[in-house]
């Protein structure tokens, strides 16, 4: 996959393993490893500002049929040394499908939005293009801790565990 925080340039990481719980885990040339469960970064490690855990209330919804649904997420953030703990709260909105460019391949992705608040910080919003058929995320902006910049991904195939 590509990833890139919004404003840097571009990374390549590839799929490194298949984790508990239905995560992925990528790495980077640089030494860089990202965790994701499903459309979302839920660990960085090797980064700057590196989030070490991410837990959901209620669990991930399967985003197809979140419209409506409200979610609350931890952060566990790691910054100069120091740990912080944060809350954000979210909603989701389940939009409708459109022709969406992923690596220069037109796909049919259904738009998921993500309206997030988090602990006195300014709203933002995170964007998630799906398959309909499966809910496998091809693509996501989304700001992962609110004082970063939007973090982008592209997915160039499908994992399978079985490869």
């Amino acid at each position: 996959m590509a990833a890139w925080f919004s404003g840097s340039p571009q990374s390549l990481l590839v799929l490194a393993a298949f984790a508990p719980n239905d995560r992925l885990i990528w790495h980077s040339a640089e030494g860089e490893a990202i965790v994701t469960h499903g459309p979302f970064v839920v660990r960085s490690l090797g980064t700057e500002i590196e989030l070490r855990d991410t837990s959901f209330t209620p669990a991930i919804p399967d985003l197809r049929e979140a419209d409506g649904v409200r979610s609350e997420r931890w952060f566990d953030v790691v910054v100069e040394r120091r740990r912080v703990r944060f809350r954000a709260r979210s909603r989701f909105r389940v939009g409708g499908l459109g022709a969406v460019d992923v690596f220069g391949i037109e796909r049919r992705l259904r738009h998921i939005s993500e309206s997030v608040s988090s602990d006195g910080k300014p709203r933002y919003s995170n964007d998630y293009w799906i398959d309909d058929t499966d809910g496998f995320c091809w693509k996501s902006r989304q700001i992962v801790v609110p004082t970063l910049p939007p973090f982008n991904i592209e997915v160039v195939k499908l994992p399978d565990p079985a490869a």
